[in-house]
Order: structure tokens, then sequence, then C-alpha cells
């Protein structure tokens, strides 16, 4: 059963689901009358008429990370500076700007900045740029698991368009999305 797009044999479009068509003929247009693509794929995929309750696992693994990260804190906010594209990001000058105007109104208020593992080398230049301006804040370089772990304990969570946003939508952790660049927040 196809129910996204495919082709036939001579290269034509076919859906098996009208809204699969509709992302295709309206994806990028800018009105207002669009649905969230969660909502696209939720249908298009048929199920539709299933309640939409959905909880991610929490591992022994990502507690532990999170527990080594936050040793100590009780009031930390988490900061993921780095997404999938440039393009969305805010830039290290405002970051280390933002977060010494923060810190002088909240002494005690301890930044986190958010990475995975193939960002280790930016997240620790970042975290020792900040530092050397004053700011009081720690690398937190770890798994999904442990991120979203550390979401469970965080104050606040500031980031741009990226995956990390999408697992807080499973904690109760706030988020501020800074949605530069190409990010698309009404759709995504």
């Amino acid at each position: 059963e196809t129910l996204g797009l495919s082709l036939d044999l001579q290269g034509r479009p076919k859906f098996g689901s009208p809204w699969f068509q509709y992302l295709n003929d309206r994806a990028e247009a800018r009105g207002r009358d669009i649905f969230h693509f969660i909502d696209i794929f939720w249908f298009g995929s048929g199920l539709g008429q299933e309640e939409r309750h959905w909880h991610l696992q929490r591992t022994s693994a990502g507690q532990i990370e999170a527990e080594k990260l936050s040793t100590g804190l009780e009031n930390f906010i988490i900061l993921q500076p780095f997404t999938s594209e440039k393009k969305k990001e805010w830039g290290e000058e405002r970051w280390v700007h933002t977060l010494k105007l923060l810190q002088a109104s909240r002494p005690q208020l301890v930044a986190l900045v958010l990475g995975a593992p193939n960002e280790s080398d930016k997240v620790q230049a970042l975290v020792e740029r900040m530092r050397a301006e004053g700011v009081n804040v720690r690398p937190a370089v770890c798994t999904l698991a442990g991120a979203l772990a550390l979401m469970d304990r965080a104050q606040l969570l500031v980031t741009g368009d990226t995956s990390i946003k999408h697992l807080a939508a499973d904690t109760k952790c706030p988020v501020l999305e800074l949605s530069l660049g190409s990010s698309d927040w009404p759709r995504t």
C-alpha cells in the first residue's frame, strides 16, 4: 500500500492519500490556511482515528548522563546554539551578550551549552569564549537520551529549529525557539 508520493512508469506523480497531495500542492504556499506538518503526516498515514498520546522512553543511560552534566545544579537553563544549517543559527556574539545580561540579573543561573558528540569541539570553543567573558556556563555534550533527561530538569531551553525542540515537547521544560533563516515555526 502506497500512502505517499510514487511515480508511475511515465514518471508522473501519484499520491496514495489526499493529505500528501495537499502537502505537494501547498507546502511552499505562504497562505494562512495551511495545516501543520504533523497533521499532514498523521492523517496522510491513515492514523486520523487513533488517539495522539505519546511518551518518549527515558533510559537509565540518559538519566546517568544528565546527572553527570548537571551535578550540583538546582537552577539551570539549556542553550542549543548549533543547528543543522548555519543560516538558522543566532551567532556566538549574540549568545555571549544575552547570557551576560541574563546572568547580571540572575547571578546564580548556570547555562548548559548543549551539543551532540560530533559538535564537541564547537561546544567547547563557545563555552571557553563565554567563560572568558565571565559567563557561568558548562558544556553539555550528550546523546539524545541525555538531552531528554536534562530537559526534564531544566528551567528553560533556548534553541533554534532543532530536533531538541521537538524532544522538549515531551517534557515540562519551557522552550524559547529562535526561528531564524529557513525555519518555519507555524509548520514545524
